[in-house]
């Protein structure tokens, strides 16, 4: 049984070992008072997606009937979430596609067909975000066998207007914050290497362009609207007003392994909690882990740390961790997971360490894509 942490630094890193077993701390969860809470999740089915809302009492975990919506027939090319809000984007052929934006708190649903104004053509879209009623898209265009071109696309929800803002290489990857649009880039066919167009995105304007090097992973927005910029061996942080960078460098061996991951969520100190691709272990494809950008370090929550061996591998049957949330309110992580030899998935509530404890689970037909507390 393990809890790692791992602190890196710029010089210096160490690594600490824990345990903790959800034998020991049953009799706390047991005493433990959860404020009534609900939570919208997206999940994956045979027949698409879908939402539901979870609620929560005294007796656990329950479904609330006043939320169920289909999102299509088919799992989104892309999607983008931030708070109660998520935007998906689903290419329909034919250089077309269709965006579907859907906002939990009001249920309100926007649906609008993109790219129909560019006839025969090879469009691909590499990544999309989005900020209040803006969308935001990158695509390269094949105008020939030998010949791309690299855009990003703002569309305006509310009033259908779109414009193109031209880019000199790939785009793969974009973060809106504090009114600019962080769009990062990838030089494909000479150096291999990335760079970070700035862009005012209501003046459709450059601010400005910065080398980054190689093996850029995720990029994406801390709560207090800075850009981290993230590297297998380390990370940038760009302030999102001045722009200017800090760098964290890990040593060998305290890897927080974000930078390949594309779901996280953020509790109310910053701390990030991720899905983990290696899990270092034999029992599960992907964990949970949660970094800590204040003290540089990394926090791996393994399933076997807070459910015993017929939980895991009997009861609840789990194979891998498909997404992470926090309820802020009653400080509790959220992980949902899918089924090893059966189909559908589940949830599973914890409190966070040192005091870990398992708290709850509810069993699903279907695969948690998305957990979104309401907050």
């Amino acid at each position: 049984m393990k809890i790692r942490t791992q602190f890196a630094g710029f010089v210096l890193g160490t690594i600490m070992l824990g345990c903790s077993t959800s034998n020991e701390d049953a009799s706390q969860a047991d005493i433990r008072t959860i404020s009534p809470a609900d939570y919208h999740v997206i999940m994956s089915g045979s027949s698409g997606l879908f939402t539901k809302t979870l609620s929560s009492n005294s007796e656990g975990l329950y479904f609330n009937g006043s939320t169920s919506l289909s999102l299509g027939a088919n799992t989104p090319s892309l999607s983008f979430s931030e708070g109660t809000k998520v935007v998906m984007y689903q290419d329909i052929g034919n250089c077309a596609g269709i965006i579907v934006s859907y906002d939990f708190n009001d249920t309100a649903e926007i649906s609008q067909e993109v790219f129909s104004d560019i006839s025969s053509c090879d469009l691909t879209v590499t990544a999309i975000a989005g900020q209040a009623d803006m969308v935001f898209l990158s695509y390269v265009l094949d105008t020939d066998p030998k010949e791309q071109s690299f855009y990003v696309r703002s569309i305006n929800l509310t009033t259908g207007v779109y414009t193109d803002f031209i880019l000199n290489e790939k785009p793969t990857d974009l973060v809106v914050s504090n009114a600019k649009l962080f769009v990062l880039t990838w030089d494909e066919n000479r150096t291999d290497k990335n760079a970070l167009t700035v862009l005012d995105y209501e003046e459709n304007t450059k601010i400005l362009e910065m080398d980054e090097g190689s093996n850029v992973g995720a990029l994406f927005k801390k709560t207090n609207g800075d850009i981290v910029l993230s590297y297998p061996d380390s990370h940038t942080t760009l302030d999102s007003n001045s722009l200017s960078p800090t760098y964290t460098r890990y040593v060998s061996g305290t890897e927080p392994h974000f930078w390949d991951s594309e779901n996280n969520t953020f509790d109310a100190s910053g701390n990030m909690y991720y899905i983990r691709n290696d899990a270092l272990n034999l029992q599960t494809e992907t964990i949970v882990a949660m970094y800590d950008f204040d003290k540089n370090g990394t926090l791996l929550y393994y399933f076997e740390n807070f459910l015993n061996e017929t939980q895991l591998k009997v009861e609840f049957n789990i194979k891998s961790a498909t997404a992470v949330s926090f309820d802020n309110k009653n400080n509790l992580i959220l992980i949902g997971y899918d089924k090893n030899t059966e189909a559908g998935g589940g949830i599973i509530r914890i409190t966070p360490a040192p005091d870990l404890t398992f708290v709850d689970n509810f069993d699903l037909d279907d695969i948690p894509f998305l957990i979104s507390p309401n907050e």
